[in-house]
């Protein structure tokens, strides 16, 4: 009960908020594309093609993990 009356103001706020003109989401160019994060980590990149763990990589160039998986999928 409390819950559906939670969800029922959040759903509201949202209505209001898009009427008023707001946008919901991530903001546009949020996300980098292929061609700038390969400009962007070109060292990374070859650690990676050398065989370099990440964890080893994120040591020596301070590249998060996450970022350095994001990386290997797009090479």
């Amino acid at each position: 009960m409390e819950k559906q009356l939670i969800l029922d103001r959040v759903q509201s706020g949202y209505k209001n908020y898009r009427a008023k003109g707001g946008k919901v989401g991530r903001k546009v160019n949020y996300r980098k594309s292929d061609e700038v994060m390969k400009e962007q980590y070109v060292e990374d990149i070859k650690l990676l093609r050398k065989g370099y763990s990440l964890r080893n990589i994120y040591k020596i160039t301070g590249t998060s993990t996450n970022t350095l998986q994001k990386i290997k999928k797009i090479i």
